[in-house]
């Protein structure tokens, strides 16, 4: 008995580390709880995880409190706290996997969307030239493109020296 209150009290302990609050094991099993769906299924063993959580709070609480029910508990519920243990430790529970799947499709999305929003940017700027020229029907040939950029930043220096000169003679004349 007293090994399998020592070792839940160590999850116990790393659970309320986690959580930042008493009773951490059952905060575990909670989020465990709101989080069971869909997703959870491709996590291994979720629910014998779950079920063998639920089951050694069961125990310890009826340890603990001196629940006139009998308590029915062997060496495998011992591993099974001990095994948990380490799984929170290596970042290899339940929840930490299934933090690192949502955290790899939020990528997977994110890089996707931004590959999409790039490959549509030049087909967007070819429909704005099209729309100013009048005839949506109308192609840029690249030279021209081109042209029209040089001609741009041209006239962009010419109005830079103009803004110079300008600020010199109010300033130092």
């Amino acid at each position: 008995m007293k090994e399998f209150i020592d070792e839940f009290k160590h999850l116990e302990k790393i659970c309320n580390e986690i959580y930042s609050e008493e009773h951490g094991v059952t905060q575990y099993i909670n989020e465990m709880e709101r989080k069971s769906g869909y997703v959870s299924r491709k996590i291994p063993d979720w629910d014998k995880d779950l079920a063998n959580l639920k089951r050694v709070r069961h125990i310890r609480n009826n340890l603990v409190h001196g629940s006139d029910e009998s308590v029915d508990y062997d060496g495998s519920d011992v591993e099974f706290i001990k095994a948990f243990y380490q799984k929170i430790i290596t970042q290899q529970d339940p929840l930490a996997l299934l933090n690192k799947q949502e955290k790899t499709a939020t990528h997977s999305r994110k890089y996707n969307d931004i590959s999409n929003a790039d490959i549509n940017i030049p087909q967007k700027i070819q429909n704005s030239v099209n729309k100013r020229s009048g005839d949506a029907r109308q192609a840029v040939s690249d030279n021209e493109w081109n042209n029209s950029i040089k001609q741009n930043v041209i006239w962009g220096g010419v109005l830079a020296v103009l803004i110079l000169i300008l600020l010199y003679v109010i300033f130092f004349v």
